[in-house]
């Protein structure tokens, strides 16, 4: 008793050979369990997986691309085949030739969403029409991706003068009307985009550029013009304090020069902030372009959008309601499952908003 006492007043620990048994089974199992460490994409999968409303937009978005890029392989309908015998039906109506072949015993495929006054399949063209809109989307976001990445990502590293004259340069295209830039872009492309696929008809480039037409090409330039700055201002603010680093420090200290810095360790770090931003540019190109499609400056004919069905649908509103219902609704549907998606994937995203 003396000695452990004087052991507590020492604050020394006296072991007995009790401490050195085995644990029993049944203390085995009350142990807390080590789990395994999870990484950066794990756990940003984890809470993503928790959002409720984020995932169900997901499944939405992907519902959707199954209906835009598998949907027209699996009708019998093209998005610019004209049926004579089947104009202005409604939907799931079928026409007179239709009936009769009906009553031959020919198998004829319903036109679920009708047809228009040119007897096209509304149902395969808005297919096209959100295949083309999400396709010009994706792009678009991943050409602001590309330029808005690489500029934020030399500005921020760079610093001092330079980047302040960089910024200066985004402020001032920040104040650019972009509808305006689109506009002046397709008038002034249109008389060169015309001379060259006259001059080089059969090529692949010219058939390719008569497809999209002068509006779309004026679309990824205003892209590539303005709708990067937003990207560059969030790379910018996270390489100011990457850059800070140790790791950047010992890089520095290696002899690696900025572009390898850039290359190999701050954009690196900033992938989550940059999918993220990417995802919520999509809608937004989307809307642009349906936004263009509609006002008769976007998609040429026949190649179809949501927007320009909107505005082919404007004529017979009243009439034929379901030609404009239709499209909006896929449309509408669209922008607000890519902006819940992108909410909840910037919130996944960033380790600052870990719980």
């Amino acid at each position: 008793m003396d000695e452990a006492k004087d052991a507590i007043d020492n604050n020394k620990i006296i072991y007995t050979a009790d401490d050195f048994e085995l644990s029993s089974p049944d203390e085995k199992e009350g142990f807390i369990a080590l789990r395994p460490s999870v990484g950066y994409w794990a756990d940003a999968w984890r809470r993503l997986r928790r959002n409720t409303v984020s995932m169900v937009a997901l499944g939405i978005i992907a519902l959707l691309v199954l209906f835009a890029f598998v949907g027209p392989l699996l009708i019998p309908y093209r998005y610019n085949e004209q049926i004579r015998t089947s104009l202005n039906l409604a939907p799931m109506e079928y026409s007179e030739a239709e009936l009769t072949k009906i009553a031959a015993g020919e198998a004829v495929f319903p036109h679920i969403f009708g047809t228009d006054t040119h007897g096209r399949d509304t149902l395969v063209r808005t297919m096209t029409g959100a295949r083309v809109s999400i396709m010009i989307g994706v792009f678009a976001a991943l050409l602001v991706l590309l330029i808005g990445s690489v500029y934020g990502a030399v500005s921020g590293l760079l610093g001092g003068m330079v980047d302040n004259i960089m910024m200066r340069i985004v402020e001032i295209l920040s104040s650019i009307p972009d509808i305006l830039v689109v506009l002046l872009i397709a008038v002034t492309l249109k008389p060169a985009l015309d001379d060259f696929v006259n001059v080089n008809r059969s090529s692949a480039v010219a058939r390719f550029v008569i497809i999209l037409g002068p509006s779309m090409i004026a679309i990824f330039i205003a892209f590539a013009l303005l709708y990067w700055v937003t990207m560059a201002r969030i790379i910018r603010g996270h390489v100011l304090q990457l850059k800070e680093q140790e790791y950047v420090t010992a890089a520095r200290a290696l002899g690696a020069s900025n572009a390898r810095i850039i290359r190999r360790h701050l954009l690196p770090n900033c992938i989550g902030s940059m999918i993220a931003a990417t995802c919520l540019e999509i809608p937004s190109a989307i809307f642009l372009e349906s936004f263009l499609s509609y006002l008769g400056v976007g998609v040429q004919a026949p190649l179809t959008s949501l927007g320009s069905m909107c505005s082919d649908a404007l004529g017979g509103m009243y009439t034929y309601t379901y030609r404009l219902v239709i499209p909006a609704l896929i449309l509408l549907t669209l922008l607000l499952c890519f902006n819940l998606f992108g909410d909840g994937l910037r919130d996944a995203l960033d380790p600052k908003l870990k719980k």
